[in-house]
């Protein structure tokens, strides 16, 4: 059914059992001034529109192509995603074709303008950025996504070292948590902190102080863990330990 557009209405109640369903292609708009609250609880009160879903834009997959001792081997390739980057004696950035020059700088400069000169049609969608050190490549997709984790291989018998790409991720919805978290004498003679997290952990940034707040450079190995989820702090590792009292204070991203 659908209903013509009825403004002023005070309230619409819908019974037990009952189902407000968004189609695909609709939209649900709280405006500024309202409130969209859930169960009695307000979730925002927003003084422009909200946006009630938060998706990150992703990460770009990265690579480091080095050629690490010297020239490159005549003839040499470097294959990307399928895609052949080819040495001869005359580069020909358009085609994907690069020279191995005089030296490993010399490689990496010809290397990175093929990639980004390249007009095939198989071109990948990557752009190259010659190192500081000047004899690695730094290969960043141009794209945020998984897509962008994708196999890299060379002929290379000695003077070229590749690795696969990788760190994409896709757009998602994601998750900042923030905790302080007061260690206990049981932490302690646990010799572990576990800290339960709401939703499973990918990375976490941690810092511990004292109960006066004085900064604490404690040396305890930190790592996610799930099943169930969360932060696990080894207590004994180094030489700088938490004590009861001590403060950690963590910011976790899902």
């Amino acid at each position: 059914m659908v209903w013509p557009i009825r403004r002023g209405w005070n309230e619409i109640a819908i019974g037990p059992g009952g189902r407000l369903t968004l189609e695909s292609g609709s939209t649900l708009n709280v405006n500024a001034g309202a409130a969209f609250s859930v169960d009695g609880v307000t979730i925002a009160e927003p003084a422009a529109l909200i946006n009630l879903a938060d998706y990150d834009a992703g990460a770009p997959a990265v690579a480091i192509i080095d050629f690490n001792t010297g020239a490159a081997e005549a003839a040499c390739s470097v294959t990307i995603n399928g895609v052949i980057y080819l040495e001869a004696d005359i580069a020909v950035p358009a085609n994907g074709v690069w020279t191995n020059g005089a030296t490993a700088a010399n490689s990496a400069t010809s290397f990175a303008a093929a990639v980004n000169g390249d007009t095939r049609a198989t071109a990948i969608p990557a752009t190259a950025v010659v190192s500081p050190a000047t004899h690695s490549v730094m290969l960043i997709w141009d794209a945020a996504g998984v897509a962008g984790n994708v196999a890299i291989s060379t002929t290379s018998a000695a003077r070229i070292t590749v690795e696969n790409a990788h760190g994409g991720l896709d757009s998602a919805r994601r998750a900042i948590y923030a905790v302080t978290y007061v260690v206990t004498a049981q932490d302690v003679l646990n010799t572990a902190i576990c800290i339960p997290v709401p939703f499973q952990p990918r990375a976490v940034i941690e810092n511990a102080k004292t109960a006066a707040r004085l900064a604490i450079a404690h040396t305890g190995l930190v790592t996610v863990a799930a099943a169930p989820n969360r932060i696990m702090i080894d207590n004994t590792a180094g030489a700088t330990h938490l004590a009861a009292t001590d403060v950690v204070n963590l910011v976790i991203l899902g």
